[in-house]
């Protein structure tokens, strides 16, 4: 928790690039450089805990909503979401961004 904490904290100071980078590296927590299906899966569950959101159902289930970000990120076909990938996908569709890089978690530590 200590090492999210510190990174979450390292997003607050800085630029918006480095911000997605950051933020990337909290979803890639095998540190292999890419976000696979598990890992997007966790962070989407744990992100809407962190929310109160306890429906993971349809529209809302995990699995279905990593399914579809990275379905719409990959632009290799590997089935998993490169750091390059995220950065562009999060800077061209707010509605990626808003999904990858939640206020909330921008803000944590401000609370």
């Amino acid at each position: 928790m200590f090492e999210k904490n510190t990174k979450i904290e390292l997003i607050l100071k800085s630029n918006f690039d480095n911000q997605l980078e950051i933020a990337f590296n909290i979803y890639d927590t095998s540190g292999d450089g890419q976000i696979d299906q598990k890992e997007l899966e966790d962070m989407i569950s744990a992100l809407s805990d962190l929310n109160d959101k306890t429906d993971h159902e349809g529209d809302h289930d995990p699995k279905k909503r990593a399914t579809e970000i990275i379905a719409k990120l990959d632009i290799t076909g590997d089935k998993k979401i490169s750091k390059q990938e995220f950065i562009d996908g999060c800077k061209n569709d707010a509605s990626m961004r808003a999904i990858l890089v939640p206020v909330a978690l921008l803000q944590l530590k401000r609370k």
